[in-house]
């Protein structure tokens, strides 16, 4: 992770990623160069967020199935309401993606 990251886009992208470990799926981030290993924990994909302008996250469950998708840009604005650029839309994702903006599904 960068550090230099507004701080609000720092905030939704750890929600994101706690919510996805937390319901029980692992987490592979696409940093501009390169796929990352799938990780099952906080730091080792928080590690990889942040360093280019946009960032891949493919979702996987523990029989190896991929299950979705998360696109952030970063940069569009300070407090993170734009970093979600683009994903899966199943319902997975999308509380996921609810809990990182911290909205109720289906907003």
């Amino acid at each position: 992770m960068y550090n230099a990251l507004e701080k609000g886009e720092q905030a939704v992208a750890r929600r994101l990623v706690k919510a996805a470990l937390k319901m029980g799926y692992r987490v592979s981030v696409h940093d501009g160069v390169k796929w990352s290993s799938k990780f099952t924990t906080f730091g080792a994909a928080w590690s990889w967020l942040g360093e280019m302008d946009e960032d891949q996250i493919l979702l996987f469950d523990a029989n190896d199935n991929r299950v979705g998708w998360i696109f952030l840009v970063w940069g569009n604005e300070p407090d993170g309401s734009e970093l979600i650029s683009d994903h899966s839309s199943n319902d997975l994702i999308d509380a996921i993606v609810d809990a990182a903006l911290k909205r109720k599904s289906g907003e």
